[in-house]
């Protein structure tokens, strides 16, 4: 029996294919599911299809299947690795099939079932601008929910590659203490951490004066993606470092966040504090309004 987006997901790996990574097994079931007019697990292994399986997923309950399949047709469109991917064609394992169904059993997808290993893709020894570089011409490791940019307007992945050293080394170390996390929250966390360090002092002369503030946002389903983990490793660096007084307290009102970047008051009890925390204040004091900021 053919297969198509409705069929029964379970299937089997060609002889002599290598088998494909199970987060994107788990996408093709939760998209197949989703255009049968079912929810998947939301918390399943999905990779880089996560954002439109999460897309749709929210359409399904709003919306309904009819909208689901109407928005899927767009990003199919749009996204040659997920027009791969629900085709069966990908470079793990050939070209896929699924069995016939079983009378009277419907597809079905849990966490559970499919035994999706959370660690299987993990990259611990990613560098920098190595994973998009893996990728063939056209073809991101992920397209997104919009049209690719036009050919003339796209960089060469590999430029990007043994960019950054000290990037490539960090990588490493957050992917070993942090295992779980999301695989860019570690790049995320990373570049806060040098913009942090740079504090207005790293500049791009470019259509005037660059600068490297940033604000940065780690989205995610809680305890599933270890967001506050990442981020603690790149605190500890910088305590490690003894640059930790350039972050801003953790926790503080809108005034008093702007009293502490002011720079222009002291403790009333700076006089009686030990010698390294005067120090820190007075660090502090020199770039009150150069400072990062952490809020978990």
């Amino acid at each position: 029996m053919p297969t198509d987006v409705f069929s029964d997901p379970r299937r089997s790996t060609p002889p002599g294919a290598v088998e494909e990574p199970r987060a994107e097994s788990a996408a093709r079931t939760a998209l197949k599911l989703l255009l049968a007019g079912q929810q998947p697990a939301e918390d399943g292994a999905y990779g880089d299809f996560f954002p439109i399986i999460m897309l749709l997923a929210h359409l399904l309950a709003s919306d309904g299947p009819v909208a689901v399949r109407r928005q899927y047709a767009l990003l199919r469109e749009h996204n040659p690795n997920l027009a791969r991917l629900m085709d069966g064609k990908t470079a793990y394992a050939g070209e896929l099939s699924a069995p016939e169904d079983a009378p009277g059993e419907a597809p079905a997808y849990t966490r559970a079932s499919t035994g999706v290993d959370w660690n299987k893709d993990r990259r611990p020894e990613r560098r920098s601008g190595e994973a998009q570089a893996a990728q063939p011409s056209g073809a991101p490791l992920f397209a997104g929910l919009c049209p690719p940019l036009p050919e003339s307007a796209q960089i060469a992945p590999e430029v990007g590659a043994d960019a950054c050293a000290w990037l490539d080394d960090y990588l490493a170390y957050s992917h070993r203490w942090s295992p779980l996390a999301y695989d860019d929250f570690h790049e995320a966390v990373a570049i806060w951490l040098l913009s942090t360090v740079a504090a207005h002092r790293v500049l791009v002369p470019f259509g005037g004066q660059q600068y490297t503030p940033l604000f940065i946002a780690l989205v995610a389903r809680t305890s599933l993606y270890a967001k506050s983990t990442t981020a603690r490793i790149a605190k500890r660096t910088l305590r490690a470092a003894g640059l930790d007084w350039l972050l801003l307290p953790d926790e503080s009102t809108p005034q008093k966040m702007i009293q502490e970047m002011a720079g222009n008051r002291l403790t009333e009890d700076y006089e009686n504090l030990p010698d390294e925390m005067r120090e820190r204040l007075r660090l502090g004091l020199a770039m009150a309004g150069q400072r990062g900021w952490f809020y978990d």
